[in-house]
């Protein structure tokens, strides 16, 4: 009788215990939540965030903009004839979820982020074979000297040639040719390549057909994302550095993940470690002098990060923002930022080509949402 009584109460704690959580996980779409309903949001800075990313003077266009507050859709607004559920290309963005599909991998012990690089692409060259982990490759800190850069520096760009040029049909195997100018490990340099790279380990990791629907299998359909084009090179790679396709809803489904501690509906798709790995500040960065410019010396593992350097002393990038604040950010303005502590997400997608929205006042304004104490 006793332990029938037991068996009872552990019952009714565990249907308690669900029926009373805070947070659910989206299916087909989030809910939505009215500011009303959320008192301890800030409505008049929720206007302002709109306000500021709408600005029809300024010389930048937003196509989409969403605020998550938790589990709800707080508030939405699409322009230049995009529609809720219409894909955008997220553009470097692409590189955090490319971060995640490595962390997948060497759960299932189907590669290691301290595999050599030369396991896979044996044409490395001979000096720093030996030394070059993946592990580099995901903190930008593989020593090769690559050039990024777009408009500004077509002629002499890696990643231009990689993209569209001579490495467009294998873009690992063309980065993989690039000479070092340090050793591994001892300089951060943002590089798309490094990206292609190791997304190119990825696909020499598991047979071509595990490969082709690993993101989906092991992402995406777990996670709720329906609808996602990823584009590969001529030789198969996901070009994880780039051509990734989202929705804004589904882009969130990403934050959100991350903000859940890899935990999507109690299943746990990518390792909490692995979360930690990312959004740990790069070491290269602690031991070489500032990038220029200067806002971007915090860095993790594929994921951009606000939090300050002290050992180089320079402060965080967005002062008004917490340092917990990571983000993914892509060309002509493409933003996924993850506030963990306020439980708030945004998603923006714009078509800047010059790139003149100031992600400090969009992320400080975003921030601000949580803070109901500010007039």
């Amino acid at each position: 009788m006793r332990l029938i009584s037991y068996l009872f109460i552990g019952l009714v704690f565990t249907i308690s215990t669900h029926a009373f959580e805070r947070f659910y996980y989206p299916h087909e779409q989030w809910r939505k939540c009215s500011i009303r309903e959320l008192n301890s949001l800030n409505s008049k800075k929720l206007d302002e965030l709109f306000s500021y990313a709408f600005d029809s003077n300024a010389d930048y266009e937003t196509n989409s903009l969403i605020l998550y507050y938790g589990d709800c859709e707080v508030k939405a607004r699409f322009a230049n004839g995009y529609k809720r559920k219409q894909l955008h290309r997220v553009w470097s963005i692409s590189k955090s979820i490319s971060a995640i599909l490595i962390g997948i991998a060497e759960q299932k012990g189907l590669l290691s982020r301290e595999d050599l690089v030369a396991d896979y692409y044996p044409r490395i060259e001979p000096r720093y074979s030996q030394s070059l982990k993946i592990r580099h490759l995901l903190q930008m800190s593989s020593g090769l000297d690559w050039k990024e850069g777009y408009e500004a520096n077509p002629l002499g760009s890696n990643v231009i040639q990689m993209l569209y040029v001579d490495g467009r049909q294998d873009m690992a195997e063309y980065t993989s040719n690039i000479p070092f100018a340090f050793a591994p490990g001892t300089r951060w340099l943002y590089s798309s390549g490094e990206t292609n790279l190791m997304m190119g380990c990825l696909k020499k990791s598991m047979p071509d057909d595990q490969h082709s629907d690993f993101p989906w299998k092991e992402l995406f359909e777990p996670i709720g994302i329906q609808n996602a084009t990823w584009e590969r090179d001529s030789s198969g790679t996901f070009v994880g550095s780039s051509y990734l396709y989202l929705a804004p809803s589904d882009l969130a489904r990403i934050g959100y993940l991350y903000m859940r501690a890899g935990k999507w509906n109690h299943q746990q798709i990518v390792p909490e470690s692995w979360i930690d790995f990312n959004l740990g500040l790069a070491p290269a960065l602690m031991n070489q002098d500032a990038p220029e410019p200067k806002e971007l010396a915090s860095y993790g593992a594929q994921w951009w990060l606000n939090r300050p350097n002290p050992r180089k002393q320079l402060t965080k990038e967005i002062p008004k923002a917490p340092d917990s604040l990571f983000f993914g950010s892509g060309h002509h303005g493409q933003f996924l930022a993850v506030f963990p502590d306020q439980q708030l997400i945004l998603v923006r997608n714009g078509n800047d080509k010059k790139e003149s929205i100031n992600r400090a006042e969009l992320f400080s304004l975003a921030y601000e949402v949580s803070r109901k104490d500010l007039k």
